[in-house]
């Protein structure tokens, strides 16, 4: 079968296989790459953009407006694009010590936006949260590696097999799937929530999908052999994509999801999409990003 995917290939240089982390957009013709540097991609070409202040490879990306946009990555570093220019920062809050002397950031692992509120995780039991002034540190009952929701009072993390929701009050975690292992949760509403991992039942470890209704998490039916799955984006309630080992890509077309081929084999971690199939994705796939050019058969 014939790849539905397409690489754009960065031309600035970056060697290595993990040199794009995330990716996230408002549109088909407005896309941000971020890793060792950001691209911007306009519908037609990629182009490097630069950014004051960087320190360091950044790991998420997360999308409010066109003027509203958050990434993080290593060394408790938070960069802002306000719709001209990025700018960044390393937060006093992620320090490894109270101690002002002392040398050394967490790394953010990922990143959440909402206007006026950001959240970035780090690989410790608290997150950082910004209230549109100030950073501040919010202790958490686990290690927060990722997580996503509608809003403050809305935010799902992964927790090995228990999903786990945020209120606005309290930390609540689902009953734990069997066998399962969450790596990323998205969705479009309350009541629209994809997750994504492994089922380890299976001795080869096939990938997982389940779906939050507002009340029960259900398992998907996925093509067979379905590898581990590390990435999940609802670009709407009828089209969601997923990612993961041996460059597996899946689109879920309202009733059923369906492998869509990438033509690599690399690993795929994160994928972004806009409705109406125009999706992008990255990975263990070498300085550039995979494209969705044509529809799922």
């Amino acid at each position: 079968m014939p790849a539905e995917w397409v690489f754009d290939s960065f031309a600035d240089g970056a060697t290595g296989e993990e040199v794009v982390s995330a990716i996230g957009g408002t549109s088909a013709d407005d896309v941000w790459a971020v890793g060792v540097a950001i691209h911007h991609f306009d519908g037609k070409t990629w182009s490097s953009v630069p950014v004051a202040g960087q320190r360091g490879t950044l790991s998420s990306i997360s999308v409010v407006t066109k003027d509203d946009i958050w990434a993080a990555g290593f060394y408790g570093y938070v960069a802002h694009f306000d719709g001209k220019v990025w700018t960044g920062q390393r937060l006093d809050v992620a320090r490894v010590s109270t101690d002002p002397a002392a040398v050394g950031w967490f790394d953010l692992l990922d990143v959440v936006a909402w206007p006026n509120e950001v959240w970035v995780a780090p690989s410790r039991p608290n997150y950082y949260r910004f209230d549109g002034a100030r950073w501040s540190a919010v202790p958490g009952p686990f290690n927060i590696q990722s997580f996503w929701g509608t809003g403050p009072r809305d935010v799902w993390t992964p927790s090995g097999s228990m999903p786990t929701h945020f209120d606005g009050t309290q930390w609540v975690r689902a009953p734990a799937i069997a066998s399962t292992a969450v790596r990323a949760v998205h969705g479009t509403a309350k009541d629209d929530v994809w997750m994504v991992g492994w089922d380890g039942s299976h001795k080869d470890n096939r990938g997982s999908i389940r779906h939050f209704d507002g009340g029960t998490w259900t398992p998907s039916k996925l093509p067979p052999h379905t590898p581990l799955l590390w990435g999940v984006h609802a670009a709407a309630r009828d089209e969601a994509y997923a990612v993961g080992n041996d460059g597996e890509a899946l689109v879920f077309d309202g009733t059923a999801w369906r492998s869509s081929p990438t033509g690599t084999r690399g690993i795929l971690k994160k994928v972004w999409a806009a409705p109406g199939e125009h999706a992008f994705a990255v990975g263990l796939i070498g300085n550039g990003v995979l494209r969705k050019t044509a529809p799922s058969r």
